[in-house]
């Protein structure tokens, strides 16, 4: 399966250039031993970059390209496709923890005693259809009629108790004192 990302499509599958190294051995009948030796290279990175544990350098690729023919552009190229493709279904499968760890949204944000914070989804008070202007001042004064401002209750002279931390004052009710 391809997958477009931008303007190129990309492949979903991985395919180590050490794949294609070995079908390139295979083809002109050499053995792994041979091209260690003809390259310069221990047998054991030749073995390692065919099964895809070692990655293909720029020194590697120009001794491929002098024992093989082959461009060492193009080993480099398909070392670089194939780290990036890796990389890009790592990170897709990231995301995809994230969209299912998260649900339908972002995680939501927590504050410093690990509660919930409330997100700011709401428009803010003024917002009408209307206008999108904040109103003035004095439309968000309270009129000195107001009904619902009342004076705060009375205390009737109190105090703390030292060792029982009530509160001995008694609340009267507005007007009466």
């Amino acid at each position: 399966m391809a997958t477009k990302g931008g303007s190129r499509a990309w492949s979903d599958l991985p395919v180590p250039p050490g794949e294609l190294l070995e079908e390139e051995l295979d083809a002109r009948g050499m053995t792994q031993h041979e091209l260690a030796l003809r390259a310069g290279r221990p047998v054991q990175v030749i073995s390692a970059i065919v099964r895809g544990r070692k990655q293909i350098t720029p020194d590697t690729a120009l001794d491929l390209e002098r024992v093989l023919g082959t461009p060492a552009h193009l080993w480099v190229n398909l070392e670089a496709d194939y780290q990036l493709t890796k990389a890009r279904l790592r990170k897709r499968q990231v995301l995809a923890g994230q969209e299912r760890e998260w649900g339908q949204g972002p995680p939501q944000s927590r504050n410093c005693y690990g509660s919930l914070l409330k997100a700011r989804l709401e428009p803010p008070l003024y917002a009408s259809a209307a206008t999108s202007s904040p109103p003035s001042v004095t439309a968000l004064a309270p009129s000195r009629r107001s009904a619902s401002f009342s004076a705060p209750p009375k205390v009737k002279s109190g105090f703390l108790h030292p060792t029982t931390s009530r509160a001995s004052a008694s609340i009267l009710p507005p007007g009466s004192a």
